[in-house]
């Protein structure tokens, strides 16, 4: 149960970290990482997030509070870090770390969903590309 507790944790320490910069004025929150591996070892990351208000999906600098550079680098930084802590826990407990892995939390349920991708073919597409077709699935 260790690997569990701990995913579990990084999990919501990223959604913890979302909720406060939307100023808890969402009604989802959507975070999105990218595991990029070389022999099935982590060799870079990258995350995202974006929510939803009212119905109408909104990206990270068209909510509403202080959107500024500063404090999305800030926010940015903290999922950055979550997501190296858990490629390194599978790695730590021989686990196959997934490519892609999108977090939903509902905000009003306080319930979180999650799904792993494993072998993505990422087709020449960029970290932005792939984060964009995610967001606008639900436009």
């Amino acid at each position: 149960m260790e690997f569990e507790k701990q995913f579990s944790d990084f999990q919501a320490d990223m959604v913890s970290i979302c909720l406060e910069y939307c100023e808890k004025k969402a009604d989802t929150i959507f975070i999105y990482t990218i595991y990029w591996q070389e022999k099935k070892i982590m060799s870079s990351t990258s995350t995202n997030f974006f929510f939803r208000v009212n119905n109408e999906m909104r990206a990270k600098h068209k909510i509403d509070g202080d959107v500024s550079f500063e404090r999305q680098k800030a926010t940015m930084k903290i999922l950055a870090e979550n997501a190296t802590k858990i490629a390194k826990l599978f790695e730590q407990h021989n686990r196959p770390l997934p490519s892609e892995m999108k977090i939903v939390y509902d905000v009003n349920t306080n319930s979180i969903k999650a799904d792993y991708t494993y072998d993505l073919d990422f087709a020449g597409k960029g970290s932005h590309d792939l984060h964009d077709e995610w967001f606008n699935s639900f436009s």
